[in-house]
């Protein structure tokens, strides 16, 4: 009797620890537990149990086979905070989040409420997804980041050059060898924005940001092209019947959508509510602010606020040093030296930020463009540079746009070769004067002293006597030819006088 009864004792122990989630120090094993992966709702419930009691967000593992459940049965939520799971490869029937507003059909893996999962499946076409859903009743993956990579460079002997990186995080390659002919994107970035909360929820679809630190060359992005087809694209061939082939474009925005824009962008170009690109300068760099025996390299900045509280820049000299035991007097012009304990600063006058060129385009000399800028297709309703909203700093000359010299304007192109440089406008260095050419021929010059002179003679306004006398502010010197006197008419301190007039010889 008592073996009977030590036995029936082992084997309901066994038979509980049988039908009890098996939890590893690292993972849930839900094949382990007793899942059969068939589909059977059996299943469903052995995955509850099993990850109902995951406070330790330990990993889940999800082998292959048919998920359990005709209604897109999903596991319980993250509760107890950011967790993951490994799922094998050949899934049927995995539960799947669908947002299809425009059609597109994305379907994402959603095994749990917040739960981060890598699956490695045949679905779809794809080698493995790393996903997760975050719905409206879970906030605990709020600012998570559902994937990092991390490179640390700590050591001086990395190596590399400008054109070979010593030390590199990710490299993503794509290899298309000759036998390859199709379409094909080496890295595919979406963002679907269905969101409604106007400017409370900014949406961006790429976001590269580079933290300068010390005094490095450096670069936020680098978009290089290296063709070495050694092909002449430049052949008509690559041109027949109108169809370019073989063209290399390095970088292209596109943007598309429908309806009108903002009745003001008709006239004001800081009005509209689509931009295709926007380059944008901040002052979110205010500089470090002044500290008792603190050291600073050469040239480094800081900025000390008055007494109107205006930000003033100082920086110490090429020796750098270390600072006092208090402020000194700092001198708000601009143009002082100040000493503070082994540091001498510099002042630069009131907090600014410059940048010395927005936009650069060059290369060796041996390398050409045929054109810098250009628009084709798409019709203009403004200008095609408006800078009516331009601001300039004080005292110095508004320039709009700096030539060389013998570098001209041309009034008329239609975009052929015929019709090239018919009628320039710009410096002539020869004659030293601005000068108006119509087919090559100059026909008119404005010389550096003021001088006019013209291919044909300059033709007076005509007026009758009544309107020569009610002209508007007359001033000396000027001339008006009469109609009803047949002569000219200067305007003097006596006012109009007629000019008296005799026949050619």
């Amino acid at each position: 009797m008592k073996k009977l009864s030590l036995f029936l004792i082992v084997f309901i122990i066994q038979k509980a620890y049988a039908q009890s989630p098996r939890v590893s120090k690292c993972f849930i094993d839900i094949q382990n537990n007793g899942a059969q992966m068939n589909g059977q709702y059996s299943d469903e419930q052995l995955m509850r149990s099993s990850v109902s009691q995951n406070k330790n967000q330990l990993t889940l593992h999800i082998p292959s086979g048919i998920w359990p459940g005709a209604n897109n049965f999903r596991l319980p939520g993250a509760q107890f905070g950011n967790w993951f799971a490994n799922v094998d490869g050949g899934i049927r029937n995995w539960p799947f989040y669908v947002w299809s507003p425009m059609r597109e059909g994305i379907r994402v893996p959603y095994y749990a409420n917040g739960l981060t999962s890598l699956s490695h499946d045949s679905w779809d076409s794809k080698g493995f997804v790393i996903s997760r859903v975050d719905t409206d009743q879970t906030n605990i993956n709020a600012n998570r980041v559902m994937a990092e990579f991390n490179l640390v460079a700590d050591t001086p002997n990395e190596g590399g050059t400008s054109y070979s990186s010593g030390i590199r995080n990710i490299d993503h390659n794509l290899i298309l060898t000759n036998n390859f002919s199709g379409f094909a994107n080496n890295v595919s970035e979406f963002t679907f924005d269905n969101s409604q909360s106007g400017f409370g929820s900014q949406i961006v679809g790429n976001f590269n940001k580079y933290r300068a630190y010390g005094n490095s060359w450096g670069w936020n992005q680098i978009d290089e092209m290296l063709d070495f087809s050694s092909i002449n694209f430049g052949h008509p061939d690559f041109l027949a019947d109108g169809v370019k082939r073989g063209t290399k474009t390095n970088i292209e925005y596109d943007m598309s959508g429908i309806g009108p824009e903002q009745p003001e962008s008709t006239y004001n170009p800081n009005v509209h509510a689509r931009e295709i690109m926007w380059i944008g300068l901040n002052d979110f760099i205010k500089g470090d602010k002044w500290q008792p025996h603190k050291h600073f390299a050469m040239h480094h900045i800081i900025t000390v606020t008055d007494h109107d509280n205006k930000l003033w820049m100082y920086d110490s000299d090429r020796n750098g040093g270390e600072t006092g035991a208090a402020q000194p007097d700092w001198p708000f012009d601009g143009k002082s030296r100040v000493q503070d304990g082994s540091i001498t600063w510099n002042s630069l006058g009131k907090y600014h930020f410059d940048v010395g060129s927005v936009i650069g385009v060059g290369g060796p000399t041996d390398t050409r463009v045929g054109t810098l800028m250009y628009e084709s297709g798409s019709q203009i309703y403004n200008a095609v540079i408006d800078m009516s909203r331009a601001s300039f700093v004080d005292n110095i000359t508004h320039v709009f746009a700096r030539m060389s010299p013998d570098m001209y304007i041309d009034m008329s192109s239609d975009g052929t070769l015929s019709g090239n440089n018919l009628h320039l406008l710009g410096y002539d260095s020869k004659e030293k004067s601005l000068s108006y050419k119509v087919d090559g021929i100059t026909v008119l010059k404005i010389r550096n002293n003021g001088m006019i002179i013209s291919s044909s003679p300059i033709q007076l306004p005509l007026m009758t006597r009544k309107q020569i006398k009610s002209f508007p502010s007359p001033q000396e010197g000027m001339e008006i030819y009469s109609t009803d006197d047949k002569s000219v008419a200067l305007y003097t301190k006596q006012g109009w006088k007629l000019l008296s007039s005799m026949n050619l010889p």
